[in-house]
């Protein structure tokens, strides 16, 4: 299997004996891994590809927990099924499938024609996975909600010994995704279908438990119409103070059109976002289709989906205000469109890093039919990061037809993609998982100047010292860790350090093998992680 990125490891730049380090900067062998580049530390070349054989496999979603830990949902289908189960996974935060998870770090529920479409963790770790069911065929459809321990097995607090199965529809109940709020309260999204009307937006919300939430809508459900359209959501982002902001699409004219809408923290439309709760958008000559949403710290939404024309097909990012209007500020007049020349670009998944740079995921296609995983990053002004990747972007392949739906970070700013990839096997999909490395991201509060940091020598091999400076005084910690994040020693602990240049002298433990290493600088202000070699 070829694994690739989107550019090769750099020539050594070494400066006498002194080595500058930058934030999340690795150094395999005698290169130095870039913004954007797969992570050599994570199963091989950055890409984790574990397959059964025989079987048809994807993921849809991906969460990381306390440990990095990467959990996955997605779908599998074994030899001689007429249909999929749900399926979740765990991977060891070095790209290994974990097996203290489940069976051999695999989790399945449901009968055939069962899915896995999202994922999210409540406060103690408890896995809350939805997905659908078919009862029957083609019909029948029910929201199936699951819960598990963080070893994989259903929780046992959960209502129905950790599992259920909804039906707000009359005919066709689909859930294709879930949040979490503060109280660990649970939130459903998807859309229902009464066999007579069109397909509408619902959302459903559980109490921690599993048990029905009866106070939130009606009778549990709140079920927004779009005038006779049929609509679904796609993602669902709840506020702190409960409001829920909803975004999918809405078909109308032959053509379907971004849609969103926000409910208040009882369930019912918001008056105040949109025009009277609902937010749509069109194009007379394309279809839109919001995949993604996220709540900006400012209460600001982002939206990433794709656009589908008569001959091509585009990825979008667009942000809107809290009031349900575009965003002139972001790219043009509050939109970003992006293709791929002569072929194209769907954005499925957006997220925001600690520095508020957004990242983007999705796949490319190129001129010959080559499908890739993308992963996109943009300034909070919708503009491109030249940095990462090449010119903003950066690809990870396995064969001709790869996929990403699914976008994560971790504790340590590092982006997980989550998909697929055919393997040019058009009958045996398989789970593909890919891991990149940020770059300098860093809490913007804290006043090291991250470009002044210089650890000397690196790789560390015996005394070393740490030339650091600070914009303003700092009550400092500075202490080194493992990658999957443990404490192993110490250096500063709460120290009041004043404003300026500071050098002191720091050794490893002498028992600590060879390898890769964090040094984590943090005050009450903010944090940023170096890594350094010993």
């Amino acid at each position: 299997m070829k694994k690739t990125s989107n550019r090769s490891c750099l020539p050594p730049h070494i400066l006498g004996s002194v080595w500058s380090v930058l934030a999340l900067l690795t150094f395999p062998g005698l290169g130095i891994a870039q913004t954007g580049e797969l992570d050599p530390s994570f199963s091989q070349d950055g890409i984790a590809t574990p397959a059964i054989v025989g079987h048809v496999s994807s993921l849809k979603s991906v969460v990381t927990d306390a440990n990095n830990r990467i959990v996955a949902i997605g779908k599998n289908k074994a030899p001689g099924q007429f249909g999929s189960t749900m399926y979740v996974i765990r991977f060891n935060e070095s790209g290994i499938l974990d097996n203290t998870f489940s069976v051999d770090g695999r989790f399945e529920y449901g009968e055939q024609y069962s899915d896995g479409q999202d994922i999210a963790l409540q406060s103690d770790g408890t896995i809350i996975a939805v997905g659908t069911s078919n009862i029957t065929i083609p019909t029948g459809e029910l929201m199936n909600v699951v819960a598990l321990s963080s070893t994989g097995v259903y929780s046992p607090s959960f209502i129905n010994g950790g599992s259920l199965q909804l039906s707000p529809g009359s005919f066709a109940s689909v859930a294709t995704c879930v949040a979490i709020d503060t109280e660990d309260d649970i939130y459903v999204g998807g859309n229902i279908w009464d066999h007579v009307s069109d397909r509408e937006f619902v959302v459903m919300k559980l109490n921690s438990n599993g048990t029905p939430n009866i106070n939130y809508g009606t009778f549990g459900a709140a079920i927004t119409g779009f005038n006779g359209y049929t609509a679904g959501i796609e993602d669902i982002a709840v506020h702190q103070d409960g409001k829920l902001i909803a975004a999918g699409w809405a078909y109308a004219n032959l053509l379907t059109e971004i849609a969103v809408v926000r409910y208040d923290d009882d369930g019912v439309l918001d008056p105040t976002f949109g025009t009277n709760g609902r937010f749509l958008w069109s194009d007379p000559q394309r279809s839109f289709s919001c995949k993604s949403i996220q709540i900006q710290s400012d209460g600001k939404y982002l939206l990433a989906g794709e656009i589908e024309g008569a001959v091509s097909h585009s990825g979008f990012v667009a942000r809107l205000n809290a009031n349900g209007t575009f965003d002139t500020g972001f790219g043009t007049n509050g939109f970003i469109e992006m293709d791929y020349v002569n072929g194209g670009i769907k954005f499925a998944n957006v997220k925001v890093q600690s520095d508020n740079k957004i990242l983007v995921a999705g796949t490319r296609d190129d001129a010959n039919n080559h499908w890739a995983q993308l992963v996109c990053r943009f300034f909070p002004s919708g503009n491109l990061d030249s940095d990462f990747g090449i010119n903003g972007c950066a690809v990870a392949t396995v064969d001709d037809r790869d996929a990403a739906f699914g976008l994560a970070i971790d504790d340590l700013n590092r982006i997980i993609l989550a998909g697929e990839s055919d393997l040019n096997l058009p009958s045996e999909d398989i789970v593909m998982v890919s891991r990149f490395l940020p770059g300098v991201v860093g809490i913007l509060e804290l006043s090291l100047v991250e470009q002044e940091v210089l650890v000397y020598p690196n790789p560390i091999s015996g005394p070393t010292t740490l030339s650091y400076s600070l914009r303003r005084p700092e009550l400092l910690n500075i202490a080194l860790h493992d990658t999957k994040g443990s404490l192993l020693t110490t250096y500063l602990n709460g120290t009041l350090m004043p404003a300026g240049d500071h050098t002191q002298s720091i050794s490893m433990p002498t028992d600590l093998a060879s390898g890769n290493y964090l040094l984590v600088f943090s005050s009450p202000n903010g944090k940023m992680s170096i890594q350094v070699t010993k």
